[in-house]
């Protein structure tokens, strides 16, 4: 999977934390070996969580 953001938002971070990936700070990728419907789940739990941690 693919991931891009604006601004200070770190997806490589995010890719590497989550999905086993990498890149740069606004564009990375990562993998899942799940069904795309438990990919999604883990991302919202997962996108929830780095967030929180972000703010603090």
């Amino acid at each position: 999977m693919s991931f891009r953001s604006k601004g200070d938002i770190p997806v490589n971070e995010f890719s590497a934390q989550y999905f086993s990936g990498g890149g740069h700070k606004n564009a990375a990728g990562g993998m899942c070996e799940k069904s795309l419907e438990e990919t999604l789940v883990l991302f919202e739990k997962n996108i929830r969580v780095f967030f929180q941690e972000l703010d603090n």
